[in-house]
């Protein structure tokens, strides 16, 4: 237990650095897997691009590889 504790020490500082991570991002994963299952009668491929677009409206590519390499230094302790 103490191990998983080191592991995600960092975390907390992670989440307070980047609040539209909770805010933003966990509510265009909801957007994206609402879009993906009702898709009827919609190419999967179409559907895709569609949530892609979705997601660079909301954030810059830039912005979201900041944050994913923010996440793995966060997890990693």
């Amino acid at each position: 237990m103490l191990k998983d504790l080191k592991q995600y020490r960092r975390m907390n500082d992670f989440l307070d650095s980047t609040p539209h991570f909770i805010g933003t991002d966990v509510n265009f994963m909801n957007d994206a897997a609402l879009r993906y299952s009702t898709a009827q009668g919609m190419p999967k491929r179409e559907m895709e691009g569609e949530i892609l677009g979705l997601l660079r409206r909301r954030r810059s590519f830039f912005g979201i590889v900041h944050d994913m390499m923010k996440l793995l230094r966060g997890m990693r302790g």
